[in-house]
């Protein structure tokens, strides 16, 4: 099972949960990127982590776009390490341990679909990989901690729910309070990089939302 767990929470300094559902080109903001997961062969169930007052307008949009995967919607965490482990727990019951889960961030919708379809790819040999916008094929192990929060991130699940499960054991009261990436260097996991996209940049403002509209028109006229 390939899961993608896909992060519509509010961010600090860019979008709202709210902004995600602001129509572009005739449909909601976050329906495009669920749009193209659904297309992806690769990805098998769609996890979206969003607040609770707006699980129901989500919910909606695989229903109104008539969206096939298997569909999860979990609560975010108290912060933003907690979300990871959020998303895990939701999916708990659906993931056989050699799986691979994909975390996601929504307010990067500017993607180049195949970056998903390398980070899977990738993870199968390495179970642990970063997404590095300048990766040249050769999937070194990861050195530089800039890109650590870098997204796609995709990993091999029953190895890193083990590694939440050490935390926590070990530190009960802040164990799960850590990002994968974090748990990866703590335990001496390597982690490797994945195929990135230069021109996949966050949206945070009402200008940004235009340079979207733009993408998704080209992505029209090249189909």
């Amino acid at each position: 099972m390939n899961a993608v767990i896909l992060f519509a929470c509010d961010h600090n300094d860019g979008l709202t949960t709210r902004d995600m559902f602001r129509e572009v080109k005739g449909k909601p903001f976050i329906a495009w990127t669920l749009e193209t997961l659904e297309h992806l062969d690769c990805v098998e169930l769609i996890e979206v982590v969003c607040p609770q007052s707006l699980e129901e307008e989500m919910a909606g949009l695989f229903e109104s776009y008539a969206l096939q995967k298997t569909m999860v919607i979990v609560p975010p965490g108290e912060c933003e390490e907690e979300n990871y482990v959020n998303g895990l727990l939701g999916i708990s019951d659906m993931m056989e341990y050699n799986s691979y889960v994909l975390f996601y961030d929504a307010a990067l919708p500017m993607f180049d679909p195949s970056i998903i379809e390398d980070a899977f790819k990738q993870a199968e040999e390495y179970h642990a990989v970063i997404s590095d916008p300048n990766n040249d094929g050769t999937n070194e192990t990861v050195a530089d901690s800039d890109i650590f929060k870098n997204f796609p991130q995709c990993y091999h699940y029953g190895e890193l729910t083990d590694l939440y499960l050490r935390a926590t054991e070990a530190n009960p009261d802040e164990g799960r309070y850590n990002a994968p990436s974090t748990l990866m260097l703590l335990y001496g996991k390597s982690i490797a990089t994945s195929k990135g996209d230069k021109n996949n940049t966050e949206i945070k403002t009402l200008e940004d939302f235009d340079k979207f509209a733009e993408f998704i028109q080209k992505r029209i006229d090249n189909t």
